[in-house]
């Protein structure tokens, strides 16, 4: 039973998602570098500041958090490079009541999960892009990166249910889809998104071996 799963996941994870992948971090490193980040961050955040009244800085610790406030913080930590400061704000932020709402602050969101993506930073990328999923700001391209970043586990669902919103018509995305179900431990659903792949895309070997493998492990459960 665990090795038809093992060989399934190999499949998905074999050469052609490798490649993906690389491709993925490829564009992410050359498009959204560091120092243009960082520049662009502060750019967008402090005109909001000037014109919406946000705090340019933490405020006092009893003071109450408000979604521009932590995507304020977001920016702060990472201009110094502080990934684990970055995560407590993200978890707070994707946990927040109140939606983001300005376009600017989910610019800023979006540049933040394509640099946390980048540097295999798992958990942080995944909370920035369920944020921008929960907000309407998810496209092909941050739901590629998603799929990518995301860490294994039952929220995996959510990640393949965004990849076959934004990219059901690219066989990568489907292939991520198929991967996030796996990750999830959801075998019908990763076999009926490969399935899906398979009649969608003819060309593509891959996605009936894996729908073999993930059926006959669903077979043996």
């Amino acid at each position: 039973m665990i090795d038809a799963v093992r060989r399934g996941i190999a499949v998905v994870t074999g050469p052609d998602a490798s490649a993906w992948r690389r491709r993925a971090r490829a564009t992410v490193e050359e498009r959204f570098s560091a120092p243009a980040c960082v520049a662009r961050y502060e750019e967008i955040y402090l005109d909001l500041v000037a014109r919406k009244g946000l705090r340019p800085s933490p405020g006092p610790a009893t003071a109450e958090w408000t979604p521009g406030a932590l995507v304020g913080d977001i920016l702060f930590h990472f201009n110094y490079g502080r990934w684990e400061a970055m995560e407590e704000s993200a978890e707070r932020l994707y946990r927040h009541p109140e939606p983001v709402a300005v376009t600017e602050l989910l610019r800023v969101v979006a540049l933040a999960a394509r640099q946390a993506a980048a540097r295999d930073r798992g958990r942080l990328a995944d909370l920035l892009f369920r944020v921008l999923d929960r907000e309407g700001a998810m496209n092909g391209e941050l739901a590629k990166l998603w799929g990518v970043a995301a860490p294994p586990g039952p929220g995996g669902l959510v990640v393949a249910k965004a990849l076959m919103a934004h990219c059901g018509a690219d066989p990568e995305g489907v292939m991520l889809a198929v991967e996030g179900a796996v990750n999830a431990g959801a075998v019908a659903e990763a076999a009926r998104l490969a399935e899906t792949g398979a009649a969608r895309f003819p060309q593509e070997r891959a996605f009936v071996e894996v729908a073999r493998m993930l059926r006959q492990k669903q077979g043996e459960t």
